[in-house]
């Protein structure tokens, strides 16, 4: 007996960006912001699945505080508080909604 399965793939598989989402104007701005902001302390209000164990969402709507180490047309590292050099935390710009600049005095 032999079974065959057959599947036909597209030629741009993967390839393709999702067609004029509503945050694309909003991801624009933040990156250029972010760009910016590279070894600024900052906080980030976050939306989307990434919320998870270290996001606190005492102002209502989840938000990370950290240090902006490195930025590129998709990504920002984060460096937040904790145990000795603190944590790292890679988030997708499209997941950034807001941005505040956080200044010592």
């Amino acid at each position: 007996m032999i079974i065959v399965i057959a599947v036909k793939m597209p030629k741009n598989f993967g390839k393709e960006k999702p067609a004029g989402r509503e945050g694309d104007a909003s991801a624009r701005r933040v990156a250029k912001q972010l760009s910016t902001m590279r070894g600024k302390r900052g906080e980030f209000t976050i939306v989307g699945p990434w919320c998870h164990a270290g996001v606190s969402s005492v102002t209502g709507s989840p938000t990370v505080v950290g240090i902006v180490e490195d930025v590129d047309d998709e990504w920002v590292l984060l460096r937040t508080k904790g145990k000795g050099a603190g944590t790292q935390r890679l988030v997708r710009i499209s997941e950034i909604s807001k941005i505040e600049e956080l200044v010592e005095k």
